[in-house]
C-alpha cells in the first residue's frame, strides 16, 4: 500500500481545554503508578491498556505520555469525560494528491 492508497486526508488542529490530564512524561507521575518508562514504549500494550482503563474509570480527561516509538509525546483524549464546547477542531490541510503531502526529513 502506498500513500496514494490513503488518500483523501484532512488534517485537523485541535485545541483541548482540559483540567484532568495524567501526565505519564513525568517520571514521579510514572513512578506513583507503578508504571515504567520502558511498558510505555514496549511492544506489549496490556499495561497502557489497563492503566488507560483505570485512568478513564476515575474520571481523567486525558493521558499524556511519550509515544510509543520514543520520540514525541502522544495525548489521548477521552472525549466522554469532556465537556461540550472543549473540543475545538480546525481543518488545517487537505491531502487529495501525493503532492500534497509535506515531505518529512528524518530524524
Amino acid at each position: 500500500m502506498g500513500v496514494a492508497d490513503l488518500l483523501p486526508r484532512r488534517v485537523y488542529r485541535y485545541e483541548l481545554q482540559l483540567d484532568l490530564v495524567l501526565d505519564l512524561t513525568d517520571p514521579i507521575v510514572r513512578d506513583g503508578v507503578g508504571i515504567g518508562l520502558d511498558a510505555l514504549i514496549g511492544q506489549s500494550w496490556d499495561e497502557c491498556q489497563e492503566l488507560g482503563l483505570i485512568a478513564h474509570g476515575t474520571g481523567t480527561q486525558g493521558i499524556l505520555s511519550q509515544s510509543a516509538t520514543g520520540v514525541d509525546a502522544v495525548l489521548a483524549v477521552f472525549v466522554d469525560h469532556v465537556g461540550p464546547g472543549a473540543v475545538q477542531p480546525t481543518m488545517v490541510a487537505a491531502w487529495n494528491r501525493v503532492e500534497d503531502v509535506p515531505a518529512t526529513e528524518p530524524r
